[in-house]
């Protein structure tokens, strides 16, 4: 079989590579029932210094509340306080939108399902969290 030119494999290679040449470290964590996170999860962090940003309080919504959540585990000098606002699931599921509610919670409930809150890592900054 002939060998085809990807430019998504093409792409994805060169970003790793500058990735790393950048001092960047790849990380995979695997969440479990075939679940794998992979991230750069320094990229964050090595972009607010380039801005000359050296210490930081950060606040997260969505997804953000994730990176700063691991931004504060990972660089505890760095990060001064942390901003988390929240929804209880259930009201996220009705935010988000009105279709698929059943799957979506069943979805929430198997993600939940057999994590151990204390495997994770603890912050000690000073944390506000809204609902």
């Amino acid at each position: 079989m002939a060998r085809c030119l990807s430019f998504t494999a093409y792409r994805d290679w060169f970003y790793r590579y500058s990735f790393a040449n950048a001092g960047l470290r790849s990380l995979s964590s695997n969440l479990g029932d075939g679940t794998i996170i992979h991230c750069w999860a320094q990229c964050v962090m090595r972009l607010m210094e380039a801005h000359g940003v050296h210490r930081m309080n950060l606040v997260g919504i969505s997804y953000g509340r994730f990176v700063g959540y691991s931004m504060a585990a990972q660089f505890q000098e760095k990060i001064e306080r942390v901003g988390v606002p929240s929804f209880f699931l259930t009201d996220l599921i009705n935010v988000m939108c009105t279709d698929y509610v059943k799957e979506k919670r069943e979805l929430i409930q198997a993600i939940l399902q057999d994590r151990n809150l204390s495997d994770l890592p603890k912050i000690t900054q000073p944390t506000l969290t809204t609902w």
